[in-house]
This record gives C-alpha cells, sequence and structure tokens, in this order.
C-alpha cells in the first residue's frame, strides 16, 4: 500500500514538472504520457496501460492490442514487481496531434535496496513510439512501435 503510494506521490510530482512546460505544449503532453506509462507498468496495472495503446495499434512484428495485452498479463504474473528507467532520447517531430519519440527503455523484474536496475541485469532497449492523440486536448495513445536491444553506441 505504501509502495503504490509512493508511486502516486511520484506521478503527482512528474506531472508537476511536466506542467512548467506551457501547459498546452506537446512536450507537457508526452510528460504526461510517460509519466502515467511508468506508473502504470511499476504496478503492473495492464488496464492502465491499455488504455495508453490505440484501438488500430500495430507493432513492427504486426501485434496487435490483443496482443500487447496477453503479453503484459504474462510479464506481470512472471515478475512480482517491474521498475522501469526511461529516458527519452529524441523527439524528431511532436505535434499535439502526435509524432514520434524514441526512448532508452531499461526494467528489471526486481530490485534490491540501493542497487541500481542495470546491477539486476536489467535490459536496455531502444523503442520507437508513433503517438496520435484523437484531438488538441486528447491524450496521447500509442499507435505503433517497434524496439530494438540497445548497443554501446546508444
Amino acid at each position: 500500500m505504501i509502495t503504490g503510494i509512493v508511486r502516486s506521490g511520484l506521478c503527482v510530482v512528474l506531472l508537476a514538472l511536466a506542467s512548467c512546460a506551457s501547459p498546452d505544449s506537446p512536450q507537457a503532453k508526452l510528460d504526461a504520457f510517460l509519466a502515467q506509462a511508468v506508473a502504470a507498468a511499476e504496478d503492473r496495472d495492464t488496464s492502465e496501460i491499455m488504455d495508453l495503446v490505440a484501438e488500430d495499434y500495430q507493432d513492427a512484428q504486426g501485434r496487435g492490442q490483443d496482443d500487447i495485452r496477453r503479453y503484459l498479463m504474462g510479464m506481470f504474473l512472471r515478475y512480482g514487481s517491474v521498475h522501469v528507467d526511461l529516458e527519452t532520447v529524441d523527439i524528431p517531430q511532436l505535434t499535439d496531434l502526435g509524432g514520434e519519440v524514441e526512448l532508452s527503455l531499461g526494467l528489471a523484474g526486481q530490485r534490491g535496496d540501493n542497487n541500481p536496475l542495470w546491477s539486476l541485469g536489467a535490459r536496455r532497449h531502444l523503442l520507437r513510439l508513433e503517438l496520435i492523440a484523437e484531438g488538441k486536448d486528447a491524450p496521447f495513445q500509442v499507435l505503433r512501435a517497434s524496439w530494438r536491444p540497445g548497443e554501446d553506441r546508444d
């Protein structure tokens, strides 16, 4: 319970920091999207993550929304906890209605006290997302995704 409260507090802080950008800016919208995604993953909340995925989502391997839902449910059953380290690498073009973003993503299924994720074998991936929004005030959703293992040059 306390962990959930801490994560919720972290989300509020991240959203407050995101609001330092113009509240209507694409960057603020992206920051809110990423904060929600990280919190949902660490809470192992499949429904909340799926709210961030467009109905007509398709990844580079041809998987759709149902495939992603099944993958997440399997991952959350396998790992008692999920820890995410996410960094924005590149935002080539982003508007209120969407665009692409490239992220560096580290995931670990467990974390010890004061141990960084990489000391537990966290794997880094380079993730490219195509985001869309159904209107200027609508939140972003993932329409397309592709990823590859991170390399030293990343």
